[in-house]
C-alpha cells in the first residue's frame, strides 16, 4: 500500500457488517530499499504457506500457521544470486513441498 506496508486479509463469510467482514492474517512494514511494489503471491491451502516474488527477484515464504500466533516471526527470503531479475510467477503443487517461481530473464527456479 501506500504507507509501505503489505497486509493479507482473510474474508469472514456470511458476516453482514462491513466493520468486521475481514480478519487480519499478516501485517508486513516494508522498508523503503524492499522491491514490493511489483509481486506475484501464491498460497498453498495445504500447508498455509504464502510466497511473495518481487521486483528485484526474491521469493518470500510465511508460514502463515506459525505466523498467526507469533507475529514477531519473519519469513525466509530465497533467492538465486545469478539472477535479479523480477519474478513473473510463483506457485506450490498440491501439499506445499515444491515451490516454482520464474523469473523475467526466462529462468525457473524448484524449492523442494
Amino acid at each position: 500500500s501506500a504507507d509501505n506496508t503489505f497486509c493479507l486479509w482473510q474474508p469472514i463469510i456470511g458476516n453482514t457488517t462491513k466493520a468486521s467482514s475481514f480478519k487480519l492474517l499478516l501485517k508486513w512494514i516494508v522498508h523503503e530499499k524492499e522491491y514490493i511494489w511489483f509481486l506475484k503471491l501464491d498460497i498453498c491451502r495445504a500447508s498455509q504457506l504464502l510466497a511473495i516474488g518481487t521486483l528485484d527477484g526474491q521469493i518470500q515464504v510465511w508460514d502463515l500457521r506459525h505466523h498467526m500466533h507469533n507475529p514477531a516471526v519473519d519469513f525466509v527470503k530465497l533467492k538465486n544470486m545469478n539472477s535479479k531479475a523480477k519474478i513473473s510467477r510463483v506457485s506450490f503443487n498440491y501439499d506445499g513441498s515444491i515451490l516454482v517461481a520464474c523469473s523475467d530473464d526466462s529462468r525457473i527456479f524448484i524449492w523442494k
